[in-house]
């Protein structure tokens, strides 16, 4: 556990450093060695949390949120509300030393503290929105008694993070600073519980397990995953260099190792017709125009036809680029939240 969470005393604080790389993604492993944490300094009257590395907490463990979608897991997290709930209540001053992006979660653990601090580089967001789901573990409740209910709901709605400044005047957090985040937050010496009642906070966890167990959040979880496969492809080096190109349309790519066809999708995804006998060098070349382009690359590895959507009858509005996203990633999704996919013509 100590791996996770390093513990570093300072006169009667203690300061709780996150580390679980590359963003420190909350976790089961990281929520049990932060409760550990907490049982480990009783004598500590200032509890600082800080992480390492450039991000705060990216937000909760999506596998574990996929899993759940997927119906592998019970439809709840609430070893994170009972977390989050004990280190506001704790009777010691709490003080969220916010190093870099805290998002979701994130920011759900910084509000159950009692003074945020800041760098100015930081930002912060609830971003569930984009996975269908709503904050689960206290943002519906806390955010609105910090900062007042239409601005939250603004922030919640959009899931777009916003910066620390901002964060500031609309008193989600308490102060900014540029540097020396820790030297800061060692000479704060007063906070302000948020003070949530119970019947809301189990209100709130039972309407994000209704979320988690939905089509909505199945589909946009899996799209969350399948857009970050998309350039993964086994038979073609990392390293490859890409190659000058002689002549590009909307459906051809031509370089002095050959030509490729490539077929746009409505959407921002073009397809991309290949083999695993393309040779690497041509592939990276229609990856790199591809990604120059702003379009996400999908590879169609059939020799005469390309993957073509049919959403006409989903249950709601999806992008066809999507879809085709979804048959490339091929993953176990309920049948409501795709339609069958037919073979077209070249």
């Amino acid at each position: 556990m100590s791996r996770l969470v390093s513990i570093q005393r300072n006169g009667n604080a203690a300061i709780l450093t996150l580390d679980n790389p590359p963003v420190n993604a909350f976790t089961r492993a990281l929520a049990e060695a932060t409760r550990e944490a907490l049982l480990t300094t009783p004598d500590a009257q200032r509890l600082i949390f800080t992480a390492a590395g450039r991000i705060f907490v990216a937000g909760a463990d999506i596998r574990e949120i996929e899993r759940i979608t997927r119906g592998e897991l019970p439809p709840h997290m609430d070893y994170l509300n009972g977390l989050l709930n004990s280190i506001e209540s704790s009777g010691r001053l709490v003080i969220m030393a916010i190093n870099g992006p805290a998002l979701g979660i994130g920011l759900e653990l910084a509000m159950a503290g009692h003074y945020r601090l800041a760098l100015s580089s930081a930002t912060l967001g609830l971003p569930e929105v984009h996975l269908g789901l709503i904050p689960g573990a206290g943002g519906t409740v806390r955010l609105p008694r910090l900062i007042g209910p239409a601005a939250a709901e603004q922030l919640i709605s959009s899931g777009i993070p916003i910066p620390a400044s901002q964060a500031l005047s609309l008193g989600l957090i308490d102060a900014v600073c540029e540097s020396n985040l820790i030297e800061h937050a060692l000479t704060i010496t007063h906070g302000r519980p948020t003070g949530c009642p119970p019947d809301l906070l189990a209100a709130e966890r039972a309407r994000f397990s209704a979320t988690l167990q939905s089509p909505r959040a199945r589909t946009l979880v899996h799209l969350f995953f399948a857009e970050r496969e998309l350039t993964k492809i086994p038979f073609l080096p990392p390293d490859t260099p890409a190659l000058p190109i002689t002549s590009a349309s909307p459906t051809r790519l031509e370089t002095p190792a050959g030509a490729l066809a490539l077929h746009p999708t409505p959407g921002r995804v073009t397809q991309i017709r290949a083999t695993p006998q393309t040779p690497p060098p041509l592939l990276a070349t229609a990856l790199a125009h591809l990604k120059q382009l702003g379009q996400l690359p999908i590879l169609c590895l059939h020799p005469t036809a390309w993957l073509s959507p049919s959403p006409a009858s989903l249950p709601y509005a999806l992008r066809p680029s999507d879809l085709t996203v979804l048959a490339v990633r091929g993953y176990n999704l309920p049948p409501e939240s795709i339609t069958p996919f037919q073979n077209a013509p070249s």
